[in-house]
């Protein structure tokens, strides 16, 4: 899609094990397509944390449910 558009892959090489990626785009394409463009323009890095709090989120939710479910023990004094 990002080529379609006219898109240019930008890279930044932290070292030679890692890089991030985004694409860039010219101002006529970025006003014409406003969402794709911004969307695109997120770094790789930027979306697979987006991705990780998603996930960690959905753990949270899910335990927190299931310690509501579960019935309290009363205490005898």
């Amino acid at each position: 899609m990002a080529e379609a558009l006219g898109g240019t892959r930008v890279s930044h090489f932290t070292n030679y094990r890692s890089a991030d990626g985004w694409w860039g785009f010219t101002e006529p394409v970025r006003t014409s397509h406003p969402v794709a463009t911004q969307f695109l323009g997120f770094s790789d890095g930027s979306i697979a944390m987006s991705g990780i709090a998603v996930a960690v989120l959905a753990c949270a939710a899910l335990l927190v449910s299931d310690r509501m479910r579960q019935p309290r023990a009363r205490k005898r004094g």
